[in-house]
């Protein structure tokens, strides 16, 4: 048995802070991080355990009412990376998005959300519901789905 004993090294939190700091001013910046450099050193370690890059962390993680919270688009990477199958169908008012995991590939799990669904929530007057609804059904059934078939694939962000 081998064991590894990691050194601290000093001055890395001090420099991620100093990269936090300094981004945290940047107008590319999504607003969510503008001005919290403590909300971008979490992104970034959140997304560095799932092997992103710093700035694709910052684009693909967002705080939501003081939760981390991955995009649509990254849940389905992680989801496939994972090794699972994701196939989603809509018509223009609905989306139904089904996973097969690749350890139990008898049991398919679906979700679908439609604007009823977004109307009982109250999201359907949201602009982007109103402009994209095909979009914004599709993102939600593959989050929906992909929470309840592999959450291990989520890194626990939800």
């Amino acid at each position: 048995m081998s064991t590894e004993i990691v050194a601290y090294q000093p001055g890395a939190l001090s420099e991620e802070m100093d990269y936090a700091r300094a981004v945290s001013t940047a107008n590319m910046l999504p607003d969510n991080y503008r001005g919290k450099p403590a909300d971008i050193m979490l992104a970034v370690g959140l997304g560095r355990s799932m092997g992103l890059s710093p700035a694709e962390s910052l684009y693909r993680i967002s705080v939501i009412k003081g939760k981390p919270t991955a995009s649509a688009e990254l849940i389905a990477a992680n989801v496939r990376k994972a090794g699972h199958r994701l196939r989603v169908t809509s018509d223009g008012t609905s989306a139904t998005c089904t996973i097969i995991r690749a350890d139990d590939p008898e049991f398919p799990f679906g979700v679908t959300r439609d604007l009823a669904w977004a109307q009982r929530m109250g999201l359907a007057k949201n602009d982007n519901y109103a402009k994209q609804a095909e979009t914004m059904l599709t993102w939600r059934a593959i989050t929906a789905c992909a929470r309840i078939a592999c959450p291990e694939a989520l890194y626990g962000v939800a």
